[in-house]
């Protein structure tokens, strides 16, 4: 349903914000592998790529994870989906928590939120949606 979304949407004005993204992902996984003594080279090498090939999928993960944010967000505001405790607590049972605290604790609010609503509109399209044969 999400690839249908994205293939009929447009979007623009995304290169800052996937630029930024890219950015401290980059300096996220360089600072963790310098910790393991590994460098990007090699990390790159692991996926059979160069270091440019690894960053050129990320930047493409990147973009796809933000498109995705912005129609989940934007179908949330339309159906006045709203996240709440219960759909909080919905993403902390998938990852076997009995409280979202420790994903807020580790992710920040913002992404714990975000996580909550991409689920609740995917139920909501799963629960809309009219199968065309």
């Amino acid at each position: 349903v999400i690839e249908q979304l994205l293939a009929f949407s447009t979007f623009e004005g995304l290169d800052a914000q996937v630029d930024s993204e890219l950015e401290l992902q980059m300096e996220e996984m360089e600072a963790a592998l310098k910790q393991s003594g590994m460098p990007l080279v090699d990390y790159a090498t692991m996926f059979g790529m160069d270091e440019s090939g690894l960053k050129d999928m990320m930047r493409s993960d990147i973009e796809s994870n933000i498109k995705v944010g912005l129609i989940t967000e934007e179908i949330a505001k339309k159906e006045s989906l709203e996240v709440d405790d219960e759909a909080r607590m919905a993403i902390a049972a998938t990852y076997g928590l009995d409280s979202p605290d420790e994903l807020v604790a580790t992710y920040g609010q913002d992404a714990v939120d975000q996580a909550a609503r991409n689920v609740m509109v995917m139920e909501f399209l799963v629960e809309n949606a009219k199968i065309v044969e």
